[in-house]
């Protein structure tokens, strides 16, 4: 499930919190939380926070230095075209103009990032 955490009145990872919370209570189910610009940052955040057995369930990597190789559905020649530009994470990934974005990726690679 995805949720858009446009305007939450708390911080994300306190809402986030939350509604964990409450799943666990209502479903009871240990469920994890994962926060990102994107659906695919969001599902790498979710996997980051399953991983952690010992943390809080919740994982926000919105502006995290995640490395491109990471990402899922972004391919090899993609990421060593991005690397050639200077560019290696997410964060760094996000401040590129629209246009150079679709010079150097695919359109769908595009999508995976795009917020």
């Amino acid at each position: 499930m995805f949720l858009d955490f446009a305007g939450p009145t708390t911080d994300r990872e306190t809402y986030a919190a939350a509604i964990r919370d409450k799943v666990r209570r209502i479903a009871k189910i240990p469920p994890c939380v994962g926060i990102g610009l994107t659906k695919t940052i969001a599902k790498l955040a979710n996997k980051v926070a399953k991983r952690d057995r010992n943390g809080s369930g919740v994982c926000d990597l919105s502006y995290a230095d995640i490395d491109l190789s990471d990402v899922w559905g972004l391919g090899r020649a993609s990421v060593a075209k991005l690397n050639k530009r200077g560019v290696a994470t997410v964060a760094e990934f996000i401040t590129l103009p629209v246009e150079e974005v679709r010079e150097l990726v695919t359109v769908v690679g595009a999508r995976k990032l795009a917020r």
